[in-house]
């Protein structure tokens, strides 16, 4: 469930997302959920990764479901209300291609793992920027999606 006057900023990014892919070449990358996580629970690399994406160095690929989960986790664990996070939401979403994956993946036993994958083949991503070394790092490369950790992806656009 999305944070309460996030789904009009949702729908009007869902409207305008062929229209993005038409005039970007940009790199299209999607970040899953446990950076987004750190990045605002703990800040460092992922901090920076997220801010690089907001300032236009590649274009993050983002789908309801990471928001939710992002949301879910940062409530229950890092004991933040969704107010909080309604800025950090607001500001990604400006820049975010918005997408609503349809595409059924099977690959991982962890259903939202297997949504992460469908964002990104929906998104038509380049790469997943992952920190789950059980179900996603393994897997490497997902049709023509690259599955990275963070440093490697860090190391990538040096």
């Amino acid at each position: 469930m999305l944070i309460p006057g996030l789904k009009k900023i949702v729908n009007q990014r869902l409207k305008k997302q062929s229209e993005l892919m038409a005039i970007t070449n940009m790199l299209r990358v999607v970040l899953d959920s446990n950076i987004y996580i750190s990045s605002i629970g703990f800040g460092g690399n992922p901090k920076k990764v997220v801010s690089l994406g907001i300032k236009g160095e590649f274009q993050i690929v983002l789908s309801e479901f990471i928001i939710s989960e992002v949301t879910r986790v940062c409530i229950k664990k890092l004991k933040l209300k969704s107010s909080e996070l309604d800025f950090f939401f607001n500001e990604l979403l400006l820049v975010a291609d918005l997408v609503t994956p349809s595409t059924e993946i099977t690959t991982t036993t962890n259903d939202g793992d297997n949504i992460v994958l469908a964002t990104a083949i929906d998104g038509h991503a380049d790469y997943i920027v992952t920190g789950d070394k059980a179900h996603l790092i393994p897997i490497q490369k997902y049709q023509t999606v690259k599955i990275v950790t963070l440093d490697k992806f860090m190391q990538f656009l040096k």
